[in-house]
């Protein structure tokens, strides 16, 4: 359940009953179907209509008929072996907390899992994927004999992206053909640590800390040319966010992506960095919940019709 909700948008708009109660059905559903999924739960205390709108099956359609109101950041963590959940919601600026979790059924759902080895592995495995829905395992090309930077790793366009160290550049693997490929595109020098974050339209991104000395220091974001196959810096972090994030030289941060949204945390400072590579704006997380070093974040997209991976 939800245990908080943002505040109306314009509490001061006036609304007809009269009007409302003689909207055809389908007008309604249309209307309820672009209202963002957040301000569903708040409206379901309208009515015992509106209260079940999320089992209408001709609401659940208009619904997955309208474009997607953005991403929200999902972050999770245990308290006293107690999940706990919280929601913000980037178009509302707004964070909700869910007290409880429901289990999902993941039997209609469908994924992929690839098993491979790298060069301190046995050489001889071949690459395994699974696919969940045809419940089987198939087998394909070794992967070549490289050195993997751990967790460093994308996916991108059907693509699955890996950074490694010997020799340097990337491994890609495309699920579809079933084979490996390595891409010598260097990474920039003096990078410190790096992170492959996944965009929109076979767009690739590498974030990551440059220079060696804490006053040198700088985040910067490069994109993949694929043609070229090089790294091209496309933005630098503002040093007053670079200072409030990261206050320490060796401080741990993470970054990850979505719809060429990239966001920045940092759990010692407890704070929540956004950047749109579209719009080159920055933007803190506001109330950012990131205060236990054990929190997991992503990008969560409120879709009543969204698939589970």
């Amino acid at each position: 359940m939800i245990a908080t909700f943002p505040k109306a948008p314009h509490p001061d708009v006036h609304m007809e009953d009269n009007i409302w109660a003689m909207l055809p059905e389908d007008l309604l559903n249309e209307i309820l179907a672009r209202v963002p999924p957040f301000m569903i739960f708040r409206l379901r205390s309208v009515c015992k209509r509106w209260n079940s709108i999320l089992q209408d099956n001709s609401f659940l359609k208009f619904h997955s008929q309208v474009p997607s109101h953005g991403p929200c950041l999902l972050t999770f963590w245990k308290n006293s072996q107690t999940p706990q959940c919280s929601v913000f919601s980037l178009p509302l600026k707004q964070w909700s907390r869910w007290l409880n979790f429901q289990n999902i059924n993941l039997k209609k759902r469908s994924f992929k899992v690839i098993a491979a080895s790298d060069i301190y592995g046995d050489r001889s495995l071949p690459t395994e994927v699974y696919d969940s829905k045809a419940d089987s395992w198939s087998l394909h090309q070794t992967m070549p004999a490289v050195n993997l930077c751990s967790s460093k790793m994308a996916f991108c366009d059907s693509r699955l992206y890996l950074e490694t160290i010997s020799p340097l550049g990337l491994m890609m693997y495309q699920l579809d053909a079933g084979y490996w490929e390595h891409i010598p595109a260097r990474f920039p020098r003096s990078l410190l640590d790096g992170y492959l974050v996944a965009g929109t339209q076979k767009r690739l991104f590498l974030v990551g800390r440059i220079g060696l000395y804490s006053t040198l220091q700088s985040m910067r974001i490069w994109e993949l040319d694929h043609a070229k196959v090089i790294w091209i810096e496309i933005s630098r972090m503002p040093p007053r966010y670079f200072r409030a994030l990261l206050r320490l030289s060796a401080e741990r941060f993470e970054c990850f992506g979505q719809d060429n949204l990239i966001c920045f945390t940092s759990w010692n400072q407890g704070k929540g960095l956004l950047f749109d590579v579209d719009k080159k704006v920055w933007s803190w997380i506001a109330g950012c919940a990131l205060q236990s070093y054990n929190s997991q974040v992503c990008f969560y997209e409120p879709r009543f019709d969204a698939s589970i991976y």
